[in-house]
């Protein structure tokens, strides 16, 4: 996986003797020490924001971390329209072994490891809202923002310790 990837290149830069490191993988990210201005890293999540033509980049929130690794999962940019009009997201449900249709759109985790971020990111996209938060609330030092389709919008749902906006 990609969070497993930006573990091992974090680790050959603190073997190197990095103590400062940022490595992010297309929206995985492993994190030590402090930025370059000597505080902690702040990281953009990205509003679920769904465009046919290119990535958008919208801002949602920007999070304070470090020692730590962040991931976010989302169906808005790597989905399939079928003829009756319903998007389908490329996260596969392990219950039916057909696309998850759960109610989350984007699910971002902050984990001691980007390898776990990322396998708990993915987790709930398959999940609902409730059960998504419920296991990462049961996970030791595991914090998520989960952003939930309401109507035509969406809902923000934090675990009890994910960091305020910046």
């Amino acid at each position: 996986t990609k969070g497993y990837g930006c573990d091992r290149v974090a680790d050959m830069l603190a073997a190197s003797g990095s103590s400062d490191i940022m490595v992010e993988i297309g929206g995985e990210i492993a994190l030590r020490g402090k930025n370059p201005k000597g505080h902690p890293w702040r990281i953009q999540i990205d509003a679920p924001v769904v465009s046919n033509d290119s990535v958008v980049h919208d801002r949602l929130s920007v999070i304070k971390v470090t020692d730590c690794g962040v991931a976010t999962s989302g169906n808005y940019r790597n989905y399939h329209t079928a003829s009756d009009g319903r998007m389908y997201g490329h996260t596969i449900s392990p219950v039916t072994g057909r696309p998850a249709e759960a109610d989350i759109l984007s699910a971002t985790v902050i984990a001691p490891s980007c390898m776990l971020a990322d396998a708990l990111a993915t987790a709930c996209m398959a999940m609902n809202r409730a059960d998504a938060l419920a296991m990462i609330e049961r996970a030791d030092g595991v914090e998520c923002l989960l952003v939930a389709g309401k109507g035509n919008g969406w809902e923000l749902i934090r675990s009890s310790g994910f960091p305020l906006r910046d």
